[in-house]
């Protein structure tokens, strides 16, 4: 499969189709994406708790899917042995496969609402090395 990083550096790599609008996967993925893999799994955490939201919504069924994401992405990294605090999540969202609904009159809920997301955990710089940057 191809994503949309392309880097001989990556720690993991997960992917997933989601049964939920790519307009609120992608202000997720907005929200979480460049953080540490650590944070972005507190945040996700909290927003499917309903402890925070984003612009005053929680987003429950994508949210709920990315969580799901994320906890493959980490057990990918375990398989691999290359998890390590100072990661970094790299995650997109895009329009996901056109699925059509069966209805009676034509018009009315033809298509689904999916999004494709995939999540990358790139090496970062441990938390040690940033404090002796700002010095």
């Amino acid at each position: 499969m191809n994503y949309a990083l392309n880097s001989k550096e990556k720690l993991a790599v997960a992917s997933t189709t989601l049964d939920a609008s790519p307009k609120t996967a992608k202000v997720i993925c907005k929200q979480i994406n460049r953080k540490s893999f650590a944070e972005a799994k507190i945040f996700m955490n909290k927003l499917v708790e309903h402890d925070v939201s984003i612009d005053g919504k929680f987003h429950n069924t994508a949210a709920e899917g990315i969580l799901r994401l994320l906890g493959g992405l980490e057990t990918n990294a375990r398989h691999k042995k290359t998890l390590h605090e100072g990661a970094k999540l790299m995650i997109s969202a895009h329009m996901g496969p056109k699925m059509m609904r069966g209805r009676r009159k034509r018009r009315f809920g033809m298509l689904m609402k999916n999004a494709s997301v995939q999540a990358i955990l790139m090496p970062g710089k441990p938390k040690e090395a940033i404090k002796e940057k700002k010095q």
